[in-house]
Formats: structure tokens, C-alpha cells, sequence
């Protein structure tokens, strides 16, 4: 972390915004815990297969986005951002399940799952400030008036619903309720 302090002192504190997209990263460069007041960050486009810690140590994060990765699941380190974090991208990773961790941050208001392998979304009700689920589609103005959750559709069913008897056809779930 020598190169994101001199003497103790953070360097670039006041950078607010930072892009490492499509830099084939496996891993973040060391210091990125040094700029505290970032505010959003974008790793998309890399090669990430976990969470780097590093991220979960921003203090102002508000804006995370690590679309097209290789994640394959989600530290749950990630608490220590839920005061900040409103937005996370996790688009287009290797995503089978969404971990407890993730369903408490109450601060999140945009989150995108799709293209991942998530058969069955877990009940949300942590996620209190949530208005936009999946990506917003480019017809579709964004309109923040509904309290509730918005999901868009996808390409494959929900698994089965607790509950429902294995004997009974499964219908195919209504289209605002599935993940691609």
C-alpha cells in the first residue's frame, strides 16, 4: 500500500470515481483501500473470481460495478458497505446463489443479477430501499414512483416454489418474476 501513502497520509483523497474496466484484472492493485473517498467504482470487463477485499473497505462506496467477471460468489465482507453501497452490477458472472450477506444491504436501491446462474431468487425483504432489480430496459423509462421492487423479465423459469406439490404442472411464472 507504499504507493497510495506517503507518510501515513492517503493519496488522492478526494478522487471520487475510479474505471479499472477491461484491464484483465485477476486481482485489484494494492493501496485501493487508500482512497477513501471513492465514491464509485467500476471493474467491469475483467477477470475477477471474487470480491476483492479491498473493495469491501471503502468507506463512501456508493456505486460498485463488477459486470462481466468471473464471480462465483460473494464475500460477505460486502456488510461493511451496506450504509453506503446503493447500486451493485454483478451482470454477466457465475453467480448460482445470493448469499445472506447480500440480501442486507439495506441501502441498495439498484441491483443487477441477470445472465448469472441463479435459478431461484431468495425472498428480499432485507433489501427495504430496493426500486430496480435486473437491469432497466432501454425502452422503459426509469420511474421511481412504485415503493416496490421492479423485476424484469428473462429467459428461464424459477425453480419450483417451497410448498407446491411436485405432481402439479408447473406454470411458467409471471414475466416479472424470473432471472435470465
Amino acid at each position: 500500500a507504499a504507493a497510495a501513502h506517503v507518510g501515513g497520509e492517503a493519496l488522492l483523497p478526494q478522487l471520487t470515481s475510479l474505471s479499472l474496466a477491461s484491464s484483465r484484472l485477476r486481482a485489484l492493485p494494492d493501496g485501493l483501500e487508500a482512497l477513501v473517498g471513492l465514491r464509485s467504482l467500476s471493474l467491469d470487463h475483467n477477470e475477477l473470481s471474487a470480491l476483492p477485499a479491498a473493495v469491501c473497505q471503502l468507506p463512501r462506496l456508493a456505486h460498485l460495478s463488477l459486470f462481466h467477471n468471473k464471480l462465483k460468489a460473494i464475500d460477505p465482507a460486502i456488510l461493511a458497505l451496506g450504509p453506503t453501497l446503493t447500486r451493485l452490477g454483478l451482470q454477466h458472472n457465475k453467480l448460482a446463489v445470493l448469499p445472506p450477506a447480500l440480501l442486507a444491504l439495506g441501502s441498495l436501491t439498484d441491483l443487477s443479477l441477470t445472465h448469472n446462474r441463479l435459478g431461484l431468487l431468495p425472498p428480499i425483504g432485507g433489501l427495504a430501499s430496493l426500486t430496480t432489480l435486473g437491469p432497466q430496459p432501454a425502452d422503459r423509462p426509469a420511474s421511481r414512483a412504485s415503493p416496490s421492487p421492479r423485476l424484469w423479465p428473462v429467459s428461464r423459469p424459477l425453480a419450483q416454489p417451497a410448498g407446491r406439490p411436485a405432481s402439479r404442472p408447473r406454470a411458467a411464472p409471471p414475466p416479472h418474476l424470473a432471472l435470465r
